[in-house]
């Protein structure tokens, strides 16, 4: 993409200080009493690890907490192929493999900033991997040139909440009913945005 979409040291300063999400999440969950496991400090795991009621039970489910904090540069919307600024969530491929990893019940949960009524948009592992998106790499620098892979997203893909607790409501609601529904499905899962499935 250039030398000016390059990562570089004082961005990973800069994103470390304000991860506005997780700390969000933090003081939601301790509020309402549930039993979490914080992760973000660890590249291997889900950001969290929740424990849900569900059905006089609890199960974990697996949340990767991302943000969108301000409008995308216009780099960013041309590679995205006719997603518009407004709707697009750039994602961490590293991020979406680790949801993948811990499917079904795992999840990717976006705050998107810029939306004031609906901005917290969630993604169901099973969104992920069948939904189409656009791939990149972004080079990175470090102590040598790398690459991190970038997931261009619409969040019309997702599902949109105005508030933190119904997001997590639907989480615990589809990770008890609506997945192994989706799961057994015999025909192409997802409605999803400038996607036609024929039928052959």
């Amino acid at each position: 993409m250039g030398d000016d979409y390059t990562r570089r040291p004082e961005h990973w300063q800069r994103d470390l200080a304000d991860r506005g999400l997780e700390a969000e999440l933090r003081a939601y969950l301790a509020g309402q009493k549930l039993r979490y496991e914080d992760n973000t400090g660890r590249l291997n795991l889900p950001d969290f690890f929740v424990w849900l009621p569900m059905e006089g039970q609890e199960r974990r489910i697996a949340l990767e907490a991302k943000e969108k904090k301000q409008r995308y540069r216009p780099r960013w919307v041309e590679l995205a192929g006719g997603i518009p600024e407004a709707d697009l969530l750039v994602q961490d491929e590293l991020s979406a493999r680790k949801v993948l990893a811990y499917s079904p019940l795992a999840f990717l949960l976006f705050k998107d900033r810029l939306s004031w009524e609906a901005p917290y948009v969630v993604y169901s592992g099973l969104d992920l991997f069948c939904l189409p998106k656009r791939r990149v790499n972004r080079a990175i620098a470090k102590t040598t040139p790398r690459f991190k892979g970038k997931w261009l997203l619409s969040r019309r893909d997702g599902r949109c909440f105005a508030s933190l607790g119904e997001a997590l409501r639907f989480i615990a609601e589809y990770s008890a009913h609506g997945y192994l529904d989706d799961l057994r499905r015999l025909e192409c899962y997802g409605n999803f945005v400038g996607e036609k499935v024929p039928v052959v």
